[in-house]
């Protein structure tokens, strides 16, 4: 009997992935700037998403505000999130690497992993052969710049990976031969090893511990007196190169969020609800679409000095309705804002759990990345329009007026928030995610604008008409109010 093939896994990393696709959307503008630059909003008060390895080079990092980016790099080009462009992107990826492996698991939009154990043979003499074919195949077919680590494990494929990278003088392949863990691991840094976050990295360097080196030299006993038994285990199999944990064991939980940075610091506690109302629609609107079961809900404050605190909550439920996901976000701003009472930039929600049933097994290890908004002013509403007749309107009242007696009945609150919540998500369906918004989000300092059922509608410029209907508002302008074709 011939013995079992040597496990073989290969980590696709999509090298500067919004980059990669702002330059797939605009060849001859992002695709040929020296450097670019991916932002989250706009002005000053943008942030950083993402950025060309040039640019980089220069100083240049995610989560940096615009304003210190552009100081950095003056000439760079700087252009918003393609959100659209990165979700078929990403789908492309997957669908590219699907026909290679029978078992690929999609790690977050820009990584997948591949299963090549027993298969890489069907494709190649060896897998560093196969492995450039699936990096010319994926920038053939999708555009996407790639860089593949292999290894033995998954969690090796990853460390292989960003030696492949451009910035690390990689040639866009690199792979851990069967055994070579060790030694692969040998000069890293701590902190670089997959799974040792930003705490457990400060507390090493904090012990003197900042390279695999530093760890190796220390005895098993100071090891567990400084980081206790299971935390010195771990991380010296680890500084061997051994993590043997299966690729299930590194999927993601799904996690939808949306963030956005207000256009002026805010303090104002009706002004922080009402942005964390819309926040709170859009992310439950996704999470249903996908359709992930709204589990553990987090909310995420960074004030004007960039302290940036987040706490969350595991719901015993799972929460239907836009309604009882603001419920809970609420909550957790009202405790949040405790530790953080001062004038806040940025303010996020964001949910996760496993998908719902149906839904196919590979798609399960997706985690959807967490969204910024473009710069908003202090949640005040936008001043309403002249009227005009528009078929969301009549079509939104209808929904609601089909809906059985039993569920619109306020002694079935919880189905009737349900409920509702399908009418809007087929509205938004037809006229865009942008055309409805809640009328507590709408209204601002207004005392009716908190969870009351408001029938007349507001005004705010000659270009749009807003008409809150049973506590939610339909945004007519135009470009968003538009039925799809």
């Amino acid at each position: 009997m011939p013995p079992p093939p040597e496990p073989c896994f290969l980590l696709v990393d999509v090298n500067a992935m919004f980059c990669a696709v702002a330059a797939r959307v605009d060849p001859a503008g992002a695709g040929a700037a020296p450097y670019l630059i991916v932002g989250g909003g706009g002005g000053e008060r943008g942030v950083v998403c993402s950025a060309s390895y040039s640019a980089r080079a220069k100083g240049v990092r995610s989560g940096m505000s615009l304003l210190e980016a552009r100081v950095l790099v003056p000439t760079a080009m700087v252009v918003p999130v393609p959100r659209i462009a990165v979700a078929e992107a990403a789908r492309d990826l997957r669908m590219a690497l699907q026909e290679w492996s029978p078992v690929m698991v999609p790690a977050s939009v820009d990584e997948c992993y591949l299963d090549m154990t027993g298969w890489f043979a069907l494709w190649g003499p060896d897998i560093e052969t196969v492995a450039a074919r699936i990096r010319d195949d994926v920038l053939s077919r999708t555009g996407l710049p790639v860089s593949i680590g292999g290894g033995e494990t998954p969690w090796l494929a990853k460390i292989a990976a960003e030696f492949a990278k451009p910035h690390r003088g990689g040639s866009g392949v690199s792979i851990i031969p069967f055994g070579g863990g060790e030694a692969a691991v040998a000069e890293l840094a701590l902190a670089t090893l997959p799974g040792v976050g930003s705490t457990t990295a400060r507390r090493l360097n904090s012990l003197g511990l900042t390279t695999v080196k530093d760890f190796k030299k220390q005895s098993a006993d100071t090891l567990m007196q400084w980081l206790g038994v299971v935390d010195a285990e771990k991380l010296s199999r680890w500084a061997r190169g051994d993590n043997p944990a299966p690729l299930r064991g590194i999927t993601m939980t799904p996690q939808i969020g949306r963030e956005t940075t207000f256009g002026t610091n805010v303090s104002s506690w009706r002004a922080l609800q009402s942005r964390l109302r819309t926040l709170s629609s859009d992310v439950a609107y996704e999470a249903r679409a996908h359709p992930i079961r709204m589990r553990t809900v987090t909310v995420v404050l960074r004030d004007s000095t960039f302290q940036t605190k987040q706490v969350s909550q595991t719901v015993k439920n799972e929460l239907m309705s836009d309604d009882e996901l603001f419920d809970v976000a609420l909550t957790l701003l009202a405790r949040i804002r405790t530790a953080l009472p001062g004038p806040i930039r940025l303010i996020g929600v964001r949910v996760k759990g496993p998908l719902k049933e149906g839904v196919p097994a590979q798609v399960s290890s997706r985690a959807v990345p967490v969204k910024e908004s473009a710069p908003s002013d202090d949640g005040e509403a936008e001043s309403p329009p002249t009227e005009r007749d528009h078929p969301a309107i009549e079509e939104v009242d209808d929904h609601i007026q089909s809906l059985p007696s039993h569920v619109q009945s306020p002694t079935h609150p919880s189905q009737r928030a349900a409920a509702v919540s399908a009418v809007l998500d087929s509205i938004r369906q037809r006229h865009g995610p942008e055309a409805l918004r809640w009328a507590s989000a709408a209204v601002k300092e207004s005392p009716r604008a908190s969870r009351e059922v408001l029938h007349a509608p507001t005004w705010s410029d000659a270009s749009a008409r807003r008409l809150t209907v049973t506590d939610f508002a339909i945004d007519t302008r135009p470009e968003h109010g538009a039925p799809k074709e």
